[in-house]
């Protein structure tokens, strides 16, 4: 029965997650919307560098949520 519940609530959590996706893409809210999840899923700031590099390939603007590893790239480049 555990197995159950926990189906039901994976495939409510998506469905969710997919009607807030639908609504931020129709009222163009998505790159805040990716942002909001982001922080949600890393409280840290420690979003990985495939989550940011993904977007920017996509044309997304997420670098507000990339800072942390904005910040890396910067340090790594001024050492040389």
């Amino acid at each position: 029965m555990g197995s159950q519940l926990l189906s039901y609530h994976n495939l409510h959590y998506m469905l969710q997650l997919s009607r807030n996706l639908h609504s931020s893409i129709i009222e163009g809210t998505f790159p805040e919307f990716v942002c909001n999840f982001l922080m949600k899923m890393f409280p840290e700031g420690d979003v990985p560098e495939w989550v940011c590099n993904a977007m920017e390939v996509a044309g997304i603007d997420i670098s507000s949520c990339c800072t942390s590893f904005s910040s890396k790239t910067e340090v790594d480049t001024a050492s040389g």
